[in-house]
């Protein structure tokens, strides 16, 4: 079996595997998605928190 790079997440490889599944699809990218867009938020709020205690 090839390591293929962007595979991430138990559940694409489960789901790809129970269905005898080896082309391309999203599920692939879905764990880096969320992993990027849950640091940005973080990083976002804290920005936010930061602006809001200066203002008092």
């Amino acid at each position: 079996m090839s390591k293929k790079l962007g595979r991430g997440g138990v559940f694409y490889r489960e789901f790809t595997k129970l269905n005898d599944f080896t082309g391309f699809t999203t599920l692939s990218v879905v764990h880096t998605h969320y992993l990027i867009l849950g640091i940005s938020m973080v990083l976002v709020l804290i920005s936010i928190r930061n602006c809001i205690k200066d203002s008092f």
